[in-house]
């Protein structure tokens, strides 16, 4: 809680220093970089938060629904096609129709929508794709098998030959 109070508070006061002096104008966002070490001390707290804590079987399923799928979700929503063609689209109709008018609302709901978006489309990626190649590999598997069994027989064979 700290952390954030002190982050916080570190954007306001660069926000109205900017204000008053044009440097600082634009280092607002400087705070919110991922080496930052205040984010660092907040992250490993949120992480100590949620390893202590106890939630029911249903979440803790959910969860790890989730995080069975977090390369799938990350890769849909880092997508070259999708953040330079798609999202842009989506910014400009936002910009056009509502002028950025509750800008961190909209943020917030295209996020959800997005990590849902996501969601859906890597369990189905898991349950339709992913089952239909594993069942080709199974079959191609046990053909390998079947004629490398039936190469190594025969070559046992000719060994047994070589030797009576």
């Amino acid at each position: 809680m700290i952390c954030v109070i002190i982050l916080i508070s570190l954007e306001i006061i660069t926000n109205f220093i900017g204000l008053k002096y044009s440097f600082f104008s634009d280092q607002v966002l400087r705070w919110c970089v991922f080496n930052n070490p205040i984010i660092m001390v907040m992250s490993g707290c949120i992480f100590f938060i949620f390893e202590n804590l106890n939630v029911k079987n249903i979440i803790t399923k959910l969860i790890e629904k989730i995080s069975g799928l977090s390369l799938l979700i990350y890769i849909l929503s880092e997508n070259l096609l999708l953040n330079s063609k798609v999202k842009p689209l989506i910014w400009d109709y936002i910009f056009i129709n509502y002028s950025y008018q509750y800008l961190v609302l909209w943020v917030l709901l295209l996020s959800v929508l997005f990590f849902l978006g996501a969601i859906i489309i890597s369990v189905l990626f898991k349950n339709i794709i992913q089952r239909i190649t594993y069942l080709c590999f199974d079959v191609i598997f046990d053909k390998m098998q079947y004629s490398y069994n039936k190469i190594i027989c025969k070559i046992c064979d000719k060994d047994n030959d070589d030797i009576v």
